[in-house]
């Protein structure tokens, strides 16, 4: 090896945006990646925090080369976790993909253009045609550059994309507008006045049925024109590839360099087969010595109803009704007044029991703790889950949906605890066993609102005494994500580190990293042997 290559191999060291050398020679040979005697780079534009890039480098173990993203808090992130890529703040189109990109041939190219005008979780929202066609910035790459593999990422109601029409008033026929007024206490899209010419940035635009899919036949065609090979697939679960979440996404590749497209086998499963493993469920995610705040009595008031009601209904389901109910030890126990004796065993015990002095006026608790998931999210798609489960789609808008975690306490002599959490089932549960839970409070002894609480377990019986609830965390949100424990989510950024909401909203805009590192793994145009590769880990 001469002293050229080495000092071409050495810009992968750089971070700089003017992109020549970087000064500190050492660190070239620090990283975990190889040098790139190929010349050939990898391109993420639509970068965002950096989970394509992320997925990228673990498949094709070499490290991003330019990453482009219009948002400066996302690069900031992107910077954090990948300081060997040189870095953009820029819209796509205005970028030059032959200056970007220094000379050297782009062995992959990756874009993730916003998926927020083509998802059903834009409802009725109106749509923008500037955000839907911003995948056409894959064909103005890949003319300039032709890299060998492009990628693309999005939501798989993307094959639908088309033109764009007025929405129109379903008594008048006429415009519904942006504009919103108040009509009957409430604001609505004003709609156009007998006559009135709408300009097309002020009109409330909807897909045009008639015309469904025709633009993606004309991006796929374009791809094609210019001499890909092209290939999608509508529905990749990030679970079966070890992620925490069931995020399902729609995946495009397309080469020119003569090798096939492969599609990696997912190696998790919901119901495993051969050589498959179980999907990863949620509770691998949780800080599990954070259980939140009890629901009653909070500080900032009751809960609202409507909530009220779906934890009480994901209570009888999977902690009281369950066959099988996710529990776990407390790390945390607690001290209660003496309503019962036993005698008990340690907590690191499986199961374990109450640990209590004979007769003693208080008892130190080591409550079970049986948890499920909840979803805070319009009112159509509030739903719970079981814990052993992967997360559902973690999205960047509120209205997308939290994720909540929720805790039912179990222990053996906190009957005052027991006796308020069947009060609350009482109250909040509808549409269940008539026998009992719908019964009226004054008709239910004691004893029969203790056995409405009562879970068994090896044949003990165990009492709900408490249910916690709180927002899953950032860091959670990564981890279910499938992206490394060790990545950096709160970067400096204007002087202070990002914000959770931020955090949050770059998480739910990511990819998941590990289906895009197999993705890449199995099509890997630095490989002589990428296409014999099946997706294996």
């Amino acid at each position: 090896m001469n002293l050229i290559t080495v000092i071409i191999a050495g810009k992968w060291g750089n971070k700089n945006m003017n992109n020549k050398f970087s000064s500190d020679s050492s660190r070239l040979f620090r990283t975990q990646y190889g040098l790139n005697f190929s010349e050939k780079i990898i391109v993420d534009f639509f970068a965002g925090g950096g989970g394509a890039s992320t997925g990228l480098e673990m498949g094709l173990n070499r490290t991003v080369y330019v990453a482009v993203n219009h948002n400066p808090k996302a690069i900031a992130m992107h910077e954090a976790n990948h300081p060997h890529t040189i870095h953009y703040v820029q819209d796509v189109f205005a970028v030059d993909p032959v200056e970007i990109c220094d000379g050297y041939q782009v062995g992959w190219f990756h874009a993730s253009p916003d998926c927020t005008h083509h998802s059903q979780a834009a409802g009725g929202q109106p749509r923008k045609k500037e955000i839907r066609d911003l995948a056409w910035v894959i064909p103005k790459f890949a003319g300039k550059v032709r890299p060998d593999v492009i990628s693309m990422e999005n939501v798989r109601q993307m094959l639908n994309w088309g033109p764009l029409i007025a929405k129109r008033d379903k008594a008048t026929g006429r415009v519904i507008t942006l504009e919103k007024i108040e009509v009957n206490g409430k604001l609505v899209n004003r709609v156009a006045e007998p006559g009135e010419v709408v300009p097309r940035n002020l009109q409330f635009l909807i897909p045009d049925p008639k015309r469904i899919g025709q633009t993606w036949k004309r991006f796929i065609k374009t791809l094609e024109g210019i001499g890909y090979v092209v290939e999608w697939r509508a529905n990749i679960v990030a679970a079966d590839f070890g992620a925490g979440t069931i995020r399902s996404r729609l995946f495009l590749i397309a080469r020119c360099d003569g090798k096939s497209i492969v599609w990696p086998e997912g190696y998790f499963a919901k119901q495993p087969k051969a050589k498959q493993k179980k999907w990863i469920p949620t509770a691998d995610s949780i800080d599990w010595s954070d259980l939140g705040n009890s629901i009653f009595n909070r500080p900032k008031g009751p809960l609202v109803s409507a909530t009220l009601k779906r934890l009480a209904k994901g209570l009888k389901r999977f902690v009281i009704d369950a066959e099988k109910p996710y529990f776990i030890n407390s790390a945390a126990p607690f001290i209660c007044r003496d309503f019962n004796t036993s005698i008990g065993h340690s907590i690191t015990d499986p199961l374990a029991t109450t640990t209590a002095s004979y007769g003693g006026h208080s008892q130190l608790v080591c409550p079970i703790l049986a948890p499920f998931l909840t979803e805070f999210a319009n009112a159509s798609q509030q739903r719970n889950w079981s814990i052993d489960q992967p997360l559902s789609t973690i999205c960047a808008q509120v209205k997308g949906g939290h994720h909540g975690l929720v805790t039912a306490k179990l222990s053996k002599d906190d009957f005052e605890g027991a006796l308020r959490v069947a009060a609350f089932l009482i109250n909040y549960y509808g549409n269940g066993d008539a026998r009992d839970i719908t019964a009226p409070m004054d008709t239910l002894t004691t004893k029969d609102r203790l056995a409405l609480v009562t879970v068994w377990i090896k044949g003990d019986p165990w009492v709900i005494v408490d249910i916690c609830l709180r927002m899953l965390k950032p860091r959670e949100l990564y981890k279910a994500q499938g992206f490394p424990v060790s990545y950096i989510i709160d970067p400096i950024y204007d002087g202070k580190p990002l914000s959770k909401k931020d955090q949050v909203h770059m998480c739910g805009n990511s990819v998941s990293p590990l289906p895009m590192a197999a993705i890449a793994r199995a099509n890997d145009p630095f490989s002589e042997v990428s296409e014999k590769v099946k997706g294996a880990a």
